[in-house]
């Protein structure tokens, strides 16, 4: 192997390396911002739910008052029924968010992973085209009298009898 083909090969190796080196910090990026995406869809979810159950208090207050006002008691018969139905009824909207929050959760994971594997498959065949060209050049080097089995004296020019 001669000199230039070291060289070649040596290149073509740190650029192999710059190149996984790239893609994963690509692929860390890439994980970052999803996390951040969860997180910021996490905090909202806790708000949207707070706001829910402070909604579900109020209108609890409100129709105890109502009860109050009208001589009803709130503890026993249709406004019971009525206070659990409005409490019910917001534990029924959060799981309803908490499922499709899960759901928008898992496909931001599922696209982050799809992009990782995507990204994958274009390093490795960048890489292996790189691995090729240089494998190529360097046979079509020794083909040409480049050096090699030939048995010439490395001179593209020079015939050796």
């Amino acid at each position: 192997m001669g000199a230039a083909a070291i060289v070649t090969a040596v290149t073509t190796a740190v650029s192999m390396m710059q190149q996984q080196q790239q893609a994963r910090a690509q692929q860390r990026a890439q994980q970052a911002a999803v996390n951040r995406q969860i997180q910021a869809r996490q905090m909202e979810q806790q708000r949207r739910e707070k706001a829910m159950l402070d909604q579900s208090k109020r209108e609890q207050a409100t129709a105890r008052a109502s009860f109050g006002a009208r001589g009803v008691g709130s503890s026993s018969g249709s406004a019971s029924a009525l206070l659990q139905g409005i409490a019910a009824d917001t534990q029924e909207t959060i799981a309803g968010d908490r499922q499709a929050l899960e759901f928008g959760i898992e496909s931001l994971r599922e696209n982050q992973r799809a992009s990782a594997r995507q990204n994958l498959l274009a390093t490795r065949n960048s890489i292996l085209n790189t691995v090729i060209g240089t494998g190529g050049k360097m046979f079509a080097g020794a083909i040409s009298g480049g050096g090699g089995a030939g048995g010439g004296t490395g001179h593209g020019d020079q015939i050796t009898w």
